[in-house]
């Protein structure tokens, strides 16, 4: 069958962060919400998934310090 991947935990990246993490998994991401963070993910840090799974992302806006870059 389908090989199972961990999913790492992407809360506090970047959207580009994240996708970059999930593809180089063979995952991909959804995401729901408005911005360029990760707010929250599903499903949580640790579980596997088949590759080629879909992670789901909420995303949310950068803060004034994240904006700092």
């Amino acid at each position: 069958g389908l090989q199972q991947v961990l999913v790492e935990d992407l809360v506090g990246d970047t959207l580009e962060e994240a996708q970059k993490k999930l593809a180089a998994l063979g995952l991909t991401a959804k995401t729901l919400g408005q911005g360029d963070m990760v707010a929250d993910q599903i499903p949580s840090p640790g579980q596997s998934l088949p590759g080629g799974s879909e992670v789901l992302l909420y995303l949310r806006e950068k803060t004034d310090d994240e904006r700092q870059d």
